[in-house]
């Protein structure tokens, strides 16, 4: 193979050689002659590797059409040389049907996006350009650099018969995403630039990608630093040299081989030339490094960039003009030098792009059967409009995420579904470009604003920017005009935008997708029937985002592994990679740092990280056909990428993949049944074609002789009369009932599957549907729902959608959209109605109730079990029971019954007047949302109750979330810090924080009782540790209080400020493993209030508050990553995960490492050994 691949690219190298010499030396498998085909290929490295590289091919012979037999074929994908094809004499060739040429980086003609839709594509292509082509003269301009480098002055300057562009007002000329153009400066030959002015702000990078292209000169644009070269200004070169370097990464990952100028603005800023000249070779230095670096990773496949001018940097200043009309000179002659200048592109492709254009002046979107009456005005051809499109999808002109045109033309309208983007054309890019500003922007402010006095939207919007997670009510929001901010302009574009074709662009470009639709690409029927309705946005998240917790507790249940390390991440590679992912999936919890996707029983975990180059993606996976399916989404983003290449690749098992589904029977009988149950839900799942393919296997355990290794995430048991013994109990002869006795003690997911002959001898029978299962099984109440298995489609049907069910829950997707309040009690809605005509009828707390002889009366207010509650809602968390767990009726104290979704819908609109309840009366009820938006706007706001008639803190009514423990500090340092922090955390989340100072504790209350009522009704407690701290009685008291109570605790350590006795105001004790033991030591048994200070061995993970002090103020500058971590306890997302995580704790005999599962609503900390749970 090697040998003729050689002597091929050898052959055909040659001018003027014999034909007949090359016919017979040509041979398979390079040729082919039965079938027409010549393979001249270079698709891998390994077979680079062995064709020197002056022996490859660099153009096509012209006499290569004189071959005979004539060739249907031709090969010559991924030859780096060639860069030129005989278009004529190729075209001459009637027999030719194929020349595929992808991943030829040097070749123009065919452009790369033709090439890429395969051979019959280039035929057609070149066919058209040599019969009817036509020399493109319009190219594009495109401004590049961080923000305020004078981009938009550049662009006005070179239009300007004057070289000046005149001073910007600093908000109202600042470039926001993307401004567009048309010069058409004064040239004989009909130049014309398409100008993109390039918003320099990091958010923006996300969704410019989608507007970079081939066909475009680039200009990079970067603003001389002040002063004069002092050592001081090494942190400026250092911050302008990273700069110079992330924009040629970025370019280079998106299009390589692009021809980029640099451009130095504000060059009068520079105190001296010798100054102004150290920046521009700091600058050359950049640029003259990053190529050498790329050079070096020998990427053969791409193009290397080419930087004009040597590096060296055009010198301008917009103001006087001085420099422009030289860069205007070069910007011209660099653009005809392009090698698509000139450009031969069929006739009828370019009408079609210039009907496109005229048509966004009208609208903005259109639909497949509009296209093509535009594509029948351009007169292009029925077989020719998806190579139309496609061109011009990469030229930027539109944009087209369908797979089947054809299909359009005759679908109805009316059949449409919203959000969908397969019959959408996407024609005007101004219209996109506010489209992605609606969900990609630098200030937010205008929508938090505008939600501040609506807690519910406050919350959604605070959820959205934290967990990029936008809620179905919120999309209209995001591009309205009156929620524009304060210095932006509607544009005719913002007048136009549809929420729907919004969405759908945003779904079209792998920027957005709808939570809960994973596995059904474009599905929007399902989408419409969505329960959650949200859509998952992951580039909004920022990089400070919520601490993620791992959503495993074993992690030998992710068997696969994959790391992937890269030259670059480029800007929205993550975010695309993550939507893409969770389109496989049904829920998905995403970080700055980490995703984790769930569906059907399967779990992906995607991390990845950037350092000092080294750029590394991780991933831990269930199956092996997940990894497959994320291999397939990288290598589609790196083919939008085409700049970025894997380094290395290491991917390996561990265990095996858990079964979905186990099915176990006793018996000939009910064997059989469980074959038949196996075919029938692996029938209908393979129908709902799904991404991931169900497991399943029956085990017959009369015929077992021991437990099948496989672990199963679902237990399907089949339970017959052939399980019992003459007296009707489960058999002890086989391994049946102690399976089944097992599974129950370990709270596995079980489904009980109750056949014929069972259910009519021991169900129907004796009506024993209450306690139907056999004698010898212990604690079935839990799994008391059963499925009567029949054959009918229906059951078959029931049954698998419970086995879903079942697969969803289990692995801890469920979120607990009702939770328990955080008020005292579940208060009974009947006796308070009951009750409400009497003003004397006194409310009496089981607490109270429990320290008094006198009989409960008529009088009393019921309550519920709190216990019912919770055991319901872990029920459903663990996957042990269905939504109808909410439906069921529990009973309070006075015996009303009510179901619990009704228990818990009241008691969370609600809340009780704390000062009816202090004393003994029959409360009267606040509204929380009203109590939530009083909050929103004053912390010490005051309500008063219309029973007792007094004034009540609001605080006391919907007590703070976190709880903020500290002490005060030498001149109230501590304080003022702590103060920030809560502060930021409200800024930035929906939580209320405790504050003693700040409507904690108010003048004339008993402080300890008002501590002790805080700390109880927090679900987070946050310590702010100092020496003075564990000395502080009040600080003890509150610590302990949280102990007792069980809180989850972030202990942060405050930093050092002070010499000297005040330095105590700091933590100065040892911030190792074990730290707290030297508290407990030192603690003694002298104090007033006793601690136990190892309950933070549960609390491992520490924050260390980094801190300065300037003049009166503080300086904090990790606050980002305290709010992080308080909202990884407490906040409430779509999903909840808890992370696995080893630690090291020390035993008096042994070390060992532990499992610290972080777990509960409040974040509830346990630790457990890493192989309790298997």
């Amino acid at each position: 193979m090697r040998l003729e691949l050689l002597k091929a690219h050898y052959l055909l190298g040659l001018q003027e050689p014999q034909l007949s010499l090359v016919s017979s030396s040509l041979g398979p498998p390079c040729y082919n002659r039965a079938m027409g085909t010549l393979d001249l290929s270079l698709r891998t490295s390994d077979i680079k590797r062995h064709i020197a590289e002056d022996l490859r091919i660099q153009s096509l012979p012209a006499w290569i059409a004189k071959l005979d037999p004539p060739l249907r074929v031709i090969d010559v994908s991924g030859n780096p040389n060639l860069a030129r094809l005989p278009v004529e004499e190729l075209c001459g060739m009637r027999a030719l049907q194929q020349i595929c040429c992808s991943n030829c980086v040097k070749l123009i003609l065919p452009p790369p996006e033709i090439a890429a839709q395969g051979g019959g594509a280039v035929m057609t292509y070149l066919r058209k350009v040599r019969d009817d082509g036509e020399p493109n003269k319009r190219m594009s301009l495109i401004l590049i650099g961080h923000g305020e480098a004078g981009k938009t002055s550049v662009l006005r300057a070179l239009k300007s018969q004057h070289d000046r562009a005149g001073r910007i007002d600093a908000d109202e000329g600042r470039t926001i995403g993307i401004d567009l153009h048309l010069w058409e400066p004064e040239d004989n030959d009909g130049l014309t630039f398409d100008v993109m002015d390039f918003g320099g702000q990091a958010v923006y990078g996300k969704t410019n990608q989608y507007f970079i292209v081939r066909r475009a000169l680039y200009v990079l644009v970067w603003n001389v630093r002040r002063g004069k070269k002092t050592e001081e200004d090494s942190d400026t070169l250092m911050e302008l040299k990273a700069m110079i370097s992330y924009w040629i990464r970025a370019i280079q990952a998106r299009v390589p081989g692009a021809v980029v100028m640099l451009v130095a603005t504000h060059i009068d800023l520079a105190e001296n030339e010798e100054f102004l000249q150290q920046q521009c070779d700091e600058v050359k230095k950049s640029v003259e490094y990053e190529l050498k670096k790329m050079s070096e990773e020998g990427q053969r496949t791409i193009s290397p960039l080419h930087v004009l001018n040597n590096g060296e940097s055009f010198q301008v200043n917009c103001l006087s003009g001085d420099g422009i009309a030289e860069l205007r000179k070069s910007v011209r002659e660099a653009a005809k030098g392009l090698l698509w200048w000139n450009e031969i592109i069929p006739r009828t492709f370019l009408r079609l792009k210039e009907e496109v254009i005229t048509k966004s002046h009208e609208d903005a979107v259109i639909d497949m059967n509009e296209y093509i009456s535009l594509v029948k005005v351009a007169e292009v051809k029925e077989g020719e409009v998806e190579i139309a499109t496609r061109m011009l999808h990469e030229m930027g002109v539109l944009k087209y995420f369908g797979s089947d045109m054809r299909a359009g033309q005759n679908r109805d309208k009316t059949e449409k579904q919203r959000y969908s983007f397969e019959d959408t054309v996407f024609i005007d890019p101004a219209w996109m470009i506010q489209v992605f500003k609606g969900v990609m922007r630098h200030d937010w402010g205008h929508l938090l604003n505008a939600s501040k006095d609506d807690p519910k939207k406050s919350k959604k919007v605070k959820k959205m920017l934290h967990l990029g997670i936008i809620d179905e009510d919120l999309l209209k929001d995001l591009w309205q005009l009156d929620k524009l901010g304060e210095k932006e302009k509607p544009s005719e574009a913002d007048k136009r935008i549809d929420v729907q074709q919004a969405v759908a662009l945003l779904r079209g470009c792998d920027l957005a997708h709808f939570m809960g639709a994973g596995g059904r690409k474009a599905n929007a029927a399902v989408l419409q029937q969505s329960a959650t309705r949200e859509l998952l946005c992951p580039g909004i998240i920022p990089h400070f985002t919520h601490q993620h917790k791992q959503a495993v507790r074993n992690r030998s249940s992710l068997c696969e592994h994959m790391t992937r390390e890269y030259n670059i991440f480029p800007a929205g590679f993550i975010d695309r990679l993550v939507v893409r992912c969770a389109s496989r999936h049904l829920d998905v919890d995403c970080s700055g740092r980490m995703a984790v996707m769930k569906g059907w029983g399967r779990m992906l975990v995607v991390s990845w990280s950037s350092d000092e180059g080294e750029h590394t993606l991780v991933a831990d996976a269930s199956t092996r056909k997940q990894i497959e399916n994320l291999e397939e989404d990288l290598k589609a983003l790196q083919a939008f990428f085409p700049g970025m290449h894997q380094r290395h690749e290491n991917k390996g098992s561990s265990g095996s993949e858990a079964v979905h589904i186990g099915i176990f029977s006793c018996g000939k009988e009910s064997a059989r049944y469980a074959k038949d149950i196996q075919d029938d839900v692996r029938g209908i799942h393979d129908a709902q074609k799904l991404p991931l393919a169900l497991t399943c296997k029956t085990h017959d355990c009369q015929e077992m002789t021991e437990r099948p290794d496989d672990m199963f995430l679902v237990h399907m048991l089949c339970i017959s009369t052939e399980c019992l013994d003459d007296q009707g109990r489960v058999r002890s002869d086989n391994s049946f009932s102690q399976l089944w006795n097992e599974l129950i003690a370990s709270k596995s997911i079980i489904i009980p599957v109750v056949l014929q002959d069972y259910y009519e001898k021991h169900i129907s029978g004796p009506k024993n549907f209450s306690k139907w299962w056999p004698e010898g099984i212990q604690g079935m109440e839990r799994y008391k729902i059963f499925h009567l298995y029949e054959k009918e489609e229906a059951s078959k049907r029931r049954l698998y959608e419970m086995m879903m069910m079942k697969l969803y829950q289990g692995q801890g997707s469920y979120e607990d959209l009702l939770e328990v309040t955080n008020q005292n009690q579940l208060l009974c809605q009947d006796c308070l109605y009951e009750s409400s005509a009497s003003s004397s009828v006194e409310y009496v707390s089981p607490a109270q109730q429990q320290h008094t002889s006198t009989p409960r009366s008529e009088r009393d207010i019921g309550t519920f079990d709190r216990s019912e509650v919770s055991n319901a809602l872990e029920e459903m968390r663990r996957g042990k029971a269905s939504d109808l767990g909410l439906e069921v009726e529990i009973r309070c104290t006075r015996l009303h019954s009510r179901q619990i979704k009704e228990v818990l819908e009241f008691n969370n609109s609600v809340s009780p007047c704390p000062s009816c309840l202090k004393a003994a009366k029959l409360p009267n009820f606040f509204s929380r949302p009203v109590c939530l938006s009083m909050l929103a706007r004053d912390l010490t706001a005051k309500i008063v109750c219309e029973r007792c008639d007094k004034e009540v803190d609001v605080l006391d009514v919907v007590p703070p979330q976190i709880f903020l423990s500290y002490q005060w500090g030498h001149d109230k340092s501590t304080q003022q810090m702590v103060r920030k922090v809560k502060q930021k955390i409200e800024e930035r989340t929906s939580l209320q924080c405790w504050f003693d100072v700040e409507g904690g504790i108010n003048a004339g209350e008993d402080h300890v009782a008002k501590m002790d009522v805080g700390v109880s009704r927090c679900e987070l407690f946050v310590a702010f540790l100092s020496d003075m701290y564990v000395k502080s009685a009040n600080c003890r008291r509150e610590f302990r209080r949280a102990c007792e109570t069980n809180k989850c605790i972030i202990p942060v350590f405050v930093p050092v400020l002070f010499q000297g006795d005040e330095s105590a105001s700091g933590w100065q004790g040892s911030k190792a493993r074990g730290w707290w033991t030297a508290i407990d030591k030192a603690d003694g048994e002298g104090s007033e209030v006793g601690v136990d200070w190892t309950h933070l061995r549960s609390f491992p993970n520490t924050l260390d508050l980094k801190a300065e002090k300037k003049g009166d103020d503080i300086e904090i500058s990790n606050l980002d990553e305290l709010v992080a971590a308080v909202q990884a306890r407490t906040y409430r997302g779509t999903v909840i995960f808890h992370e696995v995580m080893h630690v090291i704790c020390a035993t008096d005999e042994e070390s060992h490492t532990s499992d610290v599962v972080a777990a509960g609503k409040a974040g509830k900390i346990r630790a457990q050994r890493a192989n309790a749970t298997k």
